[in-house]
């Protein structure tokens, strides 16, 4: 195997900007479950936090990823 080093294909700022956002709908997520749990909201109702917790991995993975 050769030994290719990755190159990243956005810069440092927009790396920042996307793990900031991917940090805050984690929190987002964190407290919506925390509220709808305590709360005692049926199950299926819970299920939308899905939706903050997707852009929240995708936001920290393109970060951390480079990409």
């Amino acid at each position: 195997m050769s030994s290719q080093h990755r190159v990243p294909n956005i810069g440092w700022d927009e790396r920042r900007k996307r793990l900031v956002f991917g940090l805050g709908m984690l929190a987002l997520a964190v407290l919506a479950s925390l509220v709808l749990i305590l709360t005692g909201i049926h199950p299926l109702w819970r299920l939308p936090v899905a939706v903050p917790l997707f852009l929240a991995g995708n936001g920290i993975f393109q970060a951390t990823d480079s990409t």
